[in-house]
């Protein structure tokens, strides 16, 4: 049987290692289906969905409960500093910390436990641990059934935590979360950016806004029967017309895990939400690539059947895909880029495409006549899509500086969790 140093390591001489059911308490919430409605004016009510994996609370996909019931709630009313965790299904044990919530008052439903302290330990250092690995390395020892599995009101029991000194806990959460709050401030920057991304590519590839940052004017536009109002000098066409179509095909010869060797073998999993597709977790033998087809660096893959239809990326080499994926090989005349952008801009418009089936498809022939609208002169296009580029190259900018701040609190965590780097009080 494990003891307490088999799960937390070694720690200082004046700190304690605590079994944590003796010092946490653990509170459901509800969430009745009669009670729940869309009124951002009622109660918050947070689920599973609403925790990142980062410790954060996303309030982007919120449901509600009435005013009503939620003052007749005797449990699950979320506090400043509540830890929220994940009790049930494929994210379970999935921690979050609130934070100061933009709602005077919250609830959680039934899928997750409020843990709180019983008053031996800071909130906020007690979710630190619990979000370290240390930490949630036992959580997660103690999910119980097959498939998506859950965690119950005994969770705690032989689950050890470091104890310092109450003052040590609180400068230790101090250091912690002003790192948290750095990369909040750079995520809250991320969304500003964001939202300008989207109203640039809103005005640009409608050719409302050109390039140069002026507005068209009324006359400087013609009337289309599939996209209405378009500059003169943009084309409405079909995507055949921008280059050559190619769906891929799985070469018997894929292998596994052969990083830098051979090609890149794309499949609907590769393509996220960059635009570039830098790297995949399998690659093709030059003597497999004969079985699919080889596309050149700078081509345009779509996701054409699934659940994730419509995802859209940029090859970065000579690559292969298998065949959910259609590429458009972009001619001379057109720009790549532009085409990402725009078909990015139009992506809830290709379940049009997707027929009836059961599983969403879009098959060569109706991908083919999938409606185009780009300015005819390739340099308009290029200045269109380097506006969008500077855009997304401060978004990777931001994303670049959250990583490194990721690394260093992994680092304090580690260090200080454990009391190998001690803090003055």
């Amino acid at each position: 049987m494990l003891n307490w140093k088999d799960k937390i390591g070694e720690i200082p001489s004046d700190w304690q290692a605590v079994n944590a059911k003796e010092y946490l308490l653990l509170e459901s919430g509800q969430r009745p289906a009669e009670h729940v409605t869309d009124d951002p004016n009622d109660i918050p009510s947070l689920g599973g969905e609403n925790i990142t994996l980062d410790g954060f609370i996303d309030l982007s996909n919120l449901r509600f409960i009435s005013y009503d019931y939620f003052k007749k709630m005797k449990k699950g009313i979320v506090l400043t500093d509540d830890i929220l965790i994940n009790k049930d299904g494929a994210n379970t044990g999935k921690i979050a910390l609130v934070r100061n919530l933009p709602y005077d008052d919250a609830a959680v439903n039934e899928h997750l436990f409020i843990i709180r302290t019983n008053g031996s330990f800071d909130q906020k250092y007690l979710f630190y641990f619990l979000f370290s690995d240390k930490g949630n390395r036992q959580i997660r020892a103690k999910i119980t059934g097959s498939a998506q599995g859950g965690i119950n009101t005994g969770v705690f029991k032989g689950i050890f935590i470091p104890k310092p000194p109450k003052p040590e806990q609180q400068k230790i959460a101090a250091i912690l979360t002003k790192v948290d709050d750095a990369i909040q401030a750079v995520k809250n920057t991320i969304e500003k950016v964001e939202r300008l991304k989207k109203a640039l590519m809103q005005n640009l590839l409608t050719g409302k806004l050109k390039p140069d940052g002026t507005w068209r004017r009324d006359d400087e536009f013609y009337e289309d029967e599939k996209f209405g109002k378009v500059p003169v000098g943009w084309d409405s066409s079909r995507i055949k017309n921008y280059g050559e179509l190619q769906t891929g095909k799985t070469p018997p010869t894929a292998d596994e895990n052969n990083f830098g060797n051979d090609y890149m073998f794309i499949t609907p999993g590769d393509i996220g939400e960059n635009r570039l597709i830098k790297k995949t977790e399998r690659y093709v033998s030059e003597k497999g690539i004969k079985y699919s087809y080889k596309i050149p660096p700078r081509s345009v893959c779509v996701v054409c059947i699934g659940s994730t239809i419509g995802k859209i990326g940029i090859t970065t080499e000579e690559c292969c895909t298998n065949q959910q994926i259609h590429t458009v090989i972009c001619n001379n005349d057109n720009d790549p880029n532009f085409l990402f952008y725009f078909m990015q801009f139009r992506k809830a418009h290709f379940k049009e495409y997707a027929g009836i089936n059961a599983t969403p498809q879009i098959n060569k022939s109706s991908f083919s006549k999938y409606p185009v609208l780009q300015p005819t002169d390739i340099q308009e296009q290029k200045a269109i899509s380097e506006k969008l580029l500077t855009i997304e190259k401060q978004i990777d900018q931001k994303y670049t500086k959250i990583q490194k701040l990721e690394r260093l609190k992994k680092a304090l965590m580690q260090n200080l969790l454990t009391g190998k780097v001690r803090v003055k009080v």
